[in-house]
């Protein structure tokens, strides 16, 4: 299903660029979208979208921020309470590059 999805991808690019009426057709949508873009609405609805989610963020960030801290606090705790330190010197490297720690 995959290699099909490709082929017609890979045709319709060929289409657009390999051919006149291709290359037309992708000048006139070119030029849709910019219009599309540059229109007032358009560009209105962007900066509300725009001033609502800078909003949001500036409501939201702070109780985000806590709860992500609070998250790696609780994480970092786990994993502290199940190992012990390591002394950087007592790691050994063997030659297939596995890494461990010998016992004393």
């Amino acid at each position: 299903m995959k290699g099909k999805a490709l082929i017609v991808i890979g045709a319709g690019l060929a289409y657009l660029y390999g051919t006149e009426s291709g290359r037309q057709n992708l000048e006139k949508a070119k030029t849709w979208a910019r219009t599309t873009w540059e229109h007032p609405e358009v560009q209105k609805t962007v900066h509300d979208v725009e001033a609502r989610v800078t909003q949001v963020v500036k409501e939201q960030g702070a109780a985000l921020s806590e709860r992500v801290t609070q998250a790696v606090k609780d994480a970092m705790a786990g994993v502290q309470a199940k190992t012990e330190p390591v002394d950087p010197d007592e790691i050994v490297v063997e030659e297939d590059g596995t890494v461990r720690q010998p016992r004393v």
